[in-house]
């Protein structure tokens, strides 16, 4: 089976990780798998790497994201805007996509509340009290068309692949295997 139809784009990110990966996928739908964090660098990466390819960013017509989290979904937003692509992403990130801010809120209430009841030292709570504007600045809300969930199949490139929900990086990590 020829790869020739799957394109891997390196987007910077802002974070000690590094660059993430999106792949750019060729065939009836033209999708792009993760889209890197919501900034300047990212999209001009993206602006960038879709000509090399013969795309533009208003091509797009799916986008498929791995996991919430900010590298990988914080463009899906403006993208949205610009192309129209409609988004999916396994169920457990729905809510990270589309209402960021109030994830990121109870996630911080939850964390702020184990800290102090565990005797987290002060600056740890408020490196964590500052978590709702930092994750701001890296993504914007995007609207989601649909779920992939554990075994579904989907096309990609002309190929027919199965969706396996891998948790442990994040609750609703997909990996795609064909």
């Amino acid at each position: 089976t020829s790869n020739m139809n799957i394109h891997k784009i390196v987007v910077p990110t802002p974070f000690p990780v590094g660059p993430v990966n999106t792949y750019l996928i060729e065939g009836d739908e033209l999708t792009l798998i993760d889209t890197g964090p919501k900034g300047d660098d990212a999209q001009t990466a993206l602006r960038a790497g879709l000509p090399e390819h013969g795309y533009r960013l208003s091509d797009l017509r799916r986008i498929i994201i791995t996991h919430a989290h900010v590298d990988h979904f914080g463009l899906a937003g403006a993208l949205v805007a610009e192309s129209g692509a409609r988004v999916y992403t396994h169920a457990l990130n729905v809510k990270w996509l589309t209402h960021i801010m109030d994830e990121a809120r109870q996630r911080q209430a939850f964390a702020l509340d184990a800290f102090v009841r565990l005797g987290v030292p002060e600056s740890i709570i408020e490196l964590t009290r500052q978590f709702s504007r930092f994750v701001s600045h890296f993504a914007d809300p995007a609207p989601v068309a649909g779920t992939i969930d554990d075994g579904d199949e989907i096309e990609l490139g002309g190929l027919r692949w199965r969706a396996l929900r891998t948790p442990g990086h994040a609750s609703g990590h997909l990996c795609f295997y064909q």
